[in-house]
């Protein structure tokens, strides 16, 4: 194998190298910003649920008064 040769294999190695570092950083970003989606989905929806139940309480008692 020529030296010629040995350069070009090596540059096609390296280019396929960055190509799929690349390919893996941005599946990575992928993966993070869909984890972070769905932690602020669950947060928000628990963030629904207690004042759902803060208020479930209040509005009890003031039809609990009313009755009186």
């Amino acid at each position: 194998m020529s030296a010629g040769e040995l350069e070009g294999a090596c540059g096609a190695g390296f280019a396929v190298l960055s190509l799929g570092f690349l390919l893996v950083g941005a599946l990575m970003e992928a993966v993070e910003g869909a984890v972070l989606a769905a932690v602020l989905l669950v947060l928000g929806m628990a963030r629904r649920a207690g004042a759902a139940a803060e208020e479930e309480p209040a509005e009890k008692g003031a039809h609990f008064e009313e009755a009186r």
